[in-house]
C-alpha cells in the first residue's frame, strides 16, 4: 500500500537567524507526533499551558503517550499528524526534512507563520520547487513576508487538503500500511492485514513493533531520532523468530539473543489470536 508523496528542492530564508527556542520548539514539531491531547490534564500534570489539544506539547520518549485522547487525530488547530518543515542547525533557513508522504505542505507553513514566526517577528521569504508523485503536480511555492503563494498549473485544494481526492488515510489504511512497512524489513514476521478500522490501542501495539524495527534499521522513527539513538544502546538487535510448536502454540522471540517465549492461543478466535500475537510482539518489542 503506498500513500501520495511529494519532494521539495530549496530552503526558505529567514531575515535573520532564528534563536534556539524557536528552531528547537518548530525541530520539535517535525520529528514528533501532533497527536490530539486532554489540554487540562496536560496543564495539571506538568503545570504549563501547551495551548489548544496540546498543540505546543513536545513529547520525549517516555511522555509520547502523555494525556493522549486519540493518537490518530491531530489537534484541532495543527494541519496534520506529521510537520515535515524543519529549521537548520545555524537558524537561518527553513527545509523539508526528507520524510516521504508530507501532506498538509502549505498549511503547515501558513501554521508556523501564524503561531511561531509572527508572533515573534520573524519574517521568512524566498521560494521552493516541489514535485509530486504525478507528473502534472510540480510547481514553486513562494513566501514573501510569511505570506505563502503557490505557483502551479495543477489542481490544488487548499486550505482542505493536499492533492484534490488525497484526504487523510484511515485508521486502517495506516495500519496496514505499518503492517507492509514491517514484514518488509522482517518477513518472518508475516502479520497479516486488517480488514476493519482500528483503535487507538490496536494502533499502538502495531506502532511499538514498527518502531523498534525501523530504529534497528537505523532510520528515523517518526522522526524521532531521541528513540533511534536509544536503541543504539541495547544489548540485542531485532532478529524475530516464530515457531509453531502446535496447532495452539507459538514459540515467540523479537530481539537476538532474547529467550522465546510461549504464547498460548487455544480456545480463542482467530481475531482473539491475532491480536494475542501483536501484544506478545509488542511486549517483547519494548522490553527494553
Amino acid at each position: 500500500m503506498t500513500f501520495y508523496s511529494t519532494e521539495f528542492n530549496g530552503k526558505f530564508e529567514f531575515n535573520e537567524a532564528v534563536n534556539d527556542d524557536v528552531r528547537d520548539f518548530v525541530n520539535g514539531l517535525s520529528r514528533t507526533r501532533r497527536v490530539l491531547r486532554d489540554e487540562d490534564l496536560l496543564l495539571d500534570m506538568t503545570g504549563i499551558d501547551f495551548g489548544i489539544d496540546g498543540e505546543y506539547f513536545i513529547p520525549t520518549v517516555e511522555e509520547e503517550d502523555m494525556a493522549v485522547i486519540d493518537s490518530n487525530t491531530p489537534p484541532s488547530d495543527q494541519p496534520g499528524l506529521w510537520m515535515d518543515w524543519e529549521i537548520t542547525e545555524d537558524g537561518k533557513y527553513l527545509q523539508w526534512t526528507g520524510m516521504e508522504k508530507f501532506r498538509f505542505y502549505l498549511e503547515w507553513l501558513d501554521y508556523l507563520a501564524n503561531n511561531v514566526f509572527v508572533p515573534n517577528n520573524i519574517k521568512l521569504n524566498g521560494s521552493m520547487e516541489y514535485q509530486g508523485w504525478d507528473e502534472r503536480d510540480k510547481g514553486t511555492i513562494f513566501i514573501v513576508d510569511n505570506q505563502v503563494k503557490l505557483k502551479t498549473d495543477f489542481t490544488y485544494t487548499y486550505g482542505t487538503g493536499v492533492h484534490y481526492e488525497w484526504d487523510e488515510p484511515s485508521s486502517q489504511e495506516q495500519f496496514n500500511e505499518m503492517v507492509e512497512g514491517a514484514n518488509e524489513l522482517r518477513p518472518e514476521l508475516n502479520i497479516p492485514y486488517v480488514d476493519r478500522e482500528v483503535t487507538t490501542e490496536e494502533h499502538n501495539l502495531l506502532a511499538g513493533i514498527y518502531d523498534m524495527i525501523l530504529a534497528d534499521e537505523g532510520e528515523m522513527v517518526y522522526n524521532n531520532e531521541e528513540l533511534r539513538q536509544h536503541i543504539k544502546t541495547l544489548p540485542n538487535e531485532v532478529v524475530p523468530e516464530i515457531k509453531k510448536v502446535n496447532e495452539n502454540l507459538l514459540s515467540v522471540k523479537f530481539y537476538e539473543f532474547d529467550e522465546p517465549v510461549e504464547l498460548d492461543l487455544s480456545n480463542k478466535t482467530p481475531e482473539e489470536k491475532y491480536w494475542a500475537y501483536l501484544k506478545t510482539l509488542n511486549e517483547l518489542a519494548e522490553a527494553y
